[in-house]
C-alpha cells in the first residue's frame, strides 16, 4: 500500500466518524430545523385574511376566525405577530375583546394557522362598525402585500331592530286650547346609537289651514341617538265664534331614518266650543173686530254657524184654539225655518190670528213649539206663547215723558227716566202689575196696583241704567208687565217695554306691552306691565330660558327638574337691574308677568335658597284678541308655566 493510499483511507473514516458524531448530536438534541437544508428559490408569501362581515349577536360572543396562509410548505418555523386596533369599533364600547400583541408560529412543513377574536354582541341599533387586525415582525416569509406590515379588516354587522316611531290620536278643545300636539313615542328596541329623523305630512281633513290650525314644528322631527323621550309635532289651534262641526286633519309619518314607522298617521280632533242656540219669543196682540192680524215670533240663532242648520216650527192649542182664533201650523206637517251660514240670526214666523166681535172676556193664548234642530245647533228657549186679546177687554197703557217718546237711560249722567202706567178700562177686581227688569236696568216701584178707583191714573215708574263694565254699545233692556187680577180680562197679560240704555264704556287699549331683556330683545310669549319706579333708579327686564320639549338636562340647569313631568310650556327669568349694574331682587311695585296661552303658573324666588318652585295664582285675559295667563309678583325670580 502507497503511503498515499493509507492517508486516503483514513480520510475517508474521519469524515465517517464525523457524520456519526454529527447524526448522535441530533438526535440527542430532537432540533432538526437546526440542521434543515437552505431554501432556495422564491420567498414563501404569508396571506392573513379576516372573516369579512359577520353578525354580532343579541347576546354572549360571536367568533371572528382570522387565517394565514403560505405560499408553501414552510421549509422551517415562520413565525409573526398581531395586535387588534379600534376602528369604529372600540373596546371602550364593549363592540369586541381587545388583544394585545400576540406571537404566532407556523410550524416547519405546515401550510396554514388560524386565530380568533371574539365579538360581544348586544340588542343596540346601530351602524355596522369595523375593527383591525395589524400583522407584524414576521420571519420567515413576506406579506403578500409587500408590506412590512399587513392589516386585516373585519366588519360587525348589526343585526339589531330599528326602534319604532308611533304617532297618537289627540284631541282638543278650540277656545280652551289654543295649542296642540301629535306626541312621537318608541316603541320596540328603544337602545338605539343613531339620530332617527322622523319626515312627516299634515293632511288637512274637515279642519285646514290655516283657519282651523297651524302647524309650528317643522319636518323632520329628530330623537337623539340614545334619547327615548317623546317628542311633539306642535300646531296652533284657531279660535272663532262660528259653531261648527268637531274637525280633524292627520300626520302621516315617513320617510324615516335608522327607525321604522310604526302607528301612523295620527288623527287630531278639534272639539267646537261654539254652540249655536235657538230661541223664540213670547207675543201678544188685539184680535181685532174682523179679518185677521199677523203676530209675528222671531226665532233667535245665538251665533253663526259654519254649516247650513234648521228648526221645525209648530203651534199648540191652549185657551186658544185652531180654527176659531188662530191658524194652526201642525206638528205634522211644521213649518221649518233654515239658517244659512252668514245669514241674519233673527228670522220671523207669523201666526194668523182671526178677529172677531164677540166680547170673549178672558185673553187667550195658545203656545208656538221648536223642535228638530239639525246642524251643530241646538234648543235654548223652545216654546213661545202667543197671547190674543180681545178688543173689548182692558188693555195696558205705557207712556214715555221725553220727546222721543222712548225710554232712554245713560250708564251714567243721565242715569234715570220715568214712564207712565194706567189701564185701558175700569177693572172689576184690583189689578196688579209685577215688573221685572232684564240685567241691564233696574226700576222702582216693581209692583203697581190699580182699583176700580183710579185705574186710569197714571203711576210712575223710574228706570235706572245699571252701570256695569261691559263694552256693549247703545243697547235695549227689557221690561216685563205682568198682570195679576180677580179680573179674568187682565189676568196672565204681560206688556214688554223697551228701554235704550246709552253705554259708558269703551274697549281699553292693549294691556301688557312686550317686555325686554337687557339687549333690548323681546319674544311674543311673554309680556310684563311694569309700573314706573318697580326699582328705583333701574328696571326690569324678562328673558326666555326655555319653550316646550324641556329635556331634563335644560330643566336642570335652570333648577326647575322637578316640574318636567308635569310638561312645561315655558320658563321666564324676571329680573331687576340697578343703573349700576347691581341686581334688585325686590320689586317697589307688583310686577304682572303675562304668558300666552293657559296653564299652572309656579314661581321661583331669587330670595330663596335653594330656590324651591312654588304654585302661584293666575288669571287668564284676553291681550291683542290672544289668551294669555297672567300671575302678580313682588320679587325677581323665575317662572314656570306647566300644562298641569
Amino acid at each position: 500500500m502507497h503511503a498515499s493510499s493509507a492517508i486516503r483511507a483514513n480520510h475517508k473514516w474521519v469524515v465517517l466518524l464525523l457524520l456519526m458524531i454529527l447524526l448522535t448530536a441530533i438526535s440527542a438534541s430532537g432540533d432538526a430545523q437546526a440542521f434543515a437544508p437552505a431554501h432556495f428559490g422564491p420567498p414563501i408569501t404569508v396571506t392573513v385574511t379576516g372573516p369579512g362581515t359577520v353578525a354580532e349577536g343579541d347576546a354572549g360572543t360571536t367568533t371572528f376566525t382570522f387565517t394565514i396562509d403560505l405560499s408553501m410548505a414552510a421549509p422551517s418555523d415562520i413565525t409573526l405577530d398581531y395586535q387588534t386596533m379600534n376602528g369604529t369599533a372600540t373596546t371602550g364600547d364593549g363592540d369586541y375583546t381587545a388583544s394585545g400583541l400576540v406571537s404566532v408560529t407556523i410550524p416547519m412543513g405546515s401550510t396554514m394557522t388560524t386565530f380568533d377574536i371574539d365579538v360581544i354582541g348586544d340588542s343596540k341599533f346601530e351602524a355596522d362598525e369595523t375593527f383591525d387586525v395589524e400583522f407584524s415582525n414576521l420571519v420567515g416569509g413576506v406579506f403578500s402585500g409587500g408590506m412590512a406590515t399587513e392589516t386585516v379588516t373585519a366588519t360587525i354587522q348589526n343585526d339589531d331592530a330599528a326602534p319604532t316611531v308611533d304617532v297618537d290620536n289627540p284631541t282638543f278643545t278650540e277656545g280652551v286650547d289654543n295649542k296642540g300636539q301629535f306626541t312621537l313615542t318608541l316603541s320596540g328596541n328603544t337602545d338605539f346609537a343613531l339620530d332617527i329623523s322622523v319626515f312627516f305630512t299634515i293632511t288637512p281633513g274637515t279642519a285646514t289651514s290655516p283657519d282651523d290650525f297651524s302647524i309650528i314644528t317643522a319636518s323632520p322631527v329628530v330623537f337623539p341617538a340614545g334619547n327615548t323621550n317623546s317628542r311633539r309635532i306642535r300646531f296652533d289651534i284657531i279660535d272663532n265664534a262660528i259653531a261648527e262641526p268637531d274637525e280633524n286633519f292627520t300626520v302621516t309619518l315617513g320617510p324615516i331614518t335608522n327607525g321604522q314607522v310604526g302607528a301612523s298617521p295620527g288623527v287630531a280632533t278639534i272639539e267646537d266650543d261654539d254652540v249655536a242656540k235657538f230661541s223664540i219669543d213670547d207675543r201678544s196682540l188685539n184680535e181685532g173686530d174682523a179679518g185677521t192680524v199677523d203676530m209675528n215670533f222671531t226665532v233667535k240663532l245665538s251665533r253663526d254657524v259654519e254649516e247650513t242648520v234648521t228648526i221645525d216650527v209648530s203651534t199648540a192649542d191652549d185657551t186658544a184654539t185652531a180654527p176659531a182664533d188662530y191658524v194652526e201650523i201642525p206638528a205634522g206637517t211644521p213649518q221649518t225655518v233654515t239658517f244659512n251660514p252668514g245669514d241674519p240670526l233673527e228670522q220671523i214666523v207669523t201666526v194668523t190670528i182671526n178677529g172677531d166681535g164677540i166680547d170673549e172676556g178672558d185673553s187667550e193664548r195658545f203656545f208656538i213649539n221648536l223642535s228638530n234642530p239639525t246642524g251643530v245647533a241646538e234648543i235654548k228657549d223652545g216654546q213661545g206663547i202667543g197671547i190674543i186679546r180681545d178688543d173689548d177687554e182692558a188693555i195696558v197703557n205705557i207712556i214715555a215723558f221725553n220727546d222721543s217718546n222712548d225710554i232712554e237711560v245713560f250708564e251714567e249722567g243721565e242715569t234715570s227716566d220715568t214712564y207712565a202706567v194706567t189701564l185701558g178700562s175700569a177693572p172689576s177686581a184690583d189689578v196688579i202689575i209685577n215688573i221685572r227688569p232684564d240685567t241691564q236696568t233696574t226700576v222702582a216701584p216693581r209692583q203697581l196696583t190699580f182699583t176700580n178707583a183710579n185705574w186710569n191714573m197714571p203711576q210712575q215708574v223710574t228706570v235706572t241704567a245699571v252701570d256695569d263694565a261691559l263694552v256693549e254699545g247703545t243697547h235695549t233692556s227689557n221690561l216685563n208687565h205682568n198682570l195679576s187680577s180677580g179680573d179674568p180680562g187682565f189676568d196672565g197679560l204681560f206688556v214688554d217695554v223697551e228701554a235704550k240704555v246709552f253705554d259708558n264704556d269703551f274697549a281699553p287699549p292693549p294691556i301688557a306691552p312686550l317686555c325686554n331683556d337687557l339687549d333690548g330683545s323681546t319674544n311674543q310669549i311673554v309680556r310684563a306691565t311694569i309700573p314706573e319706579n318697580s326699582v328705583t333708579g333701574g328696571d326690569v327686564y324678562c328673558r326666555v330660558l326655555a319653550e316646550f320639549d324641556i329635556t331634563i338636562e335644560e330643566a336642570a340647569a335652570i333648577g326647575i327638574q322637578g316640574l318636567v313631568d308635569r310638561d312645561v310650556t315655558y320658563a321666564v327669568d324676571v329680573f331687576g337691574l340697578f343703573d349700576n349694574g347691581t341686581s334688585a331682587t325686590v320689586f317697589n311695585n307688583p310686577v304682572q308677568v303675562c304668558l300666552r296661552g293657559t296653564g299652572v303658573f309656579h314661581f321661583l324666588s331669587a330670595l330663596d335658597a335653594p330656590r324651591v318652585p312654588r304654585q302661584i295664582g293666575s288669571e287668564l285675559v284676553g291681550i291683542n284678541g290672544t289668551a294669555f295667563s297672567c300671575a302678580t309678583i313682588t320679587q325677581a325670580g323665575t317662572v314656570v308655566m306647566t300644562r298641569s
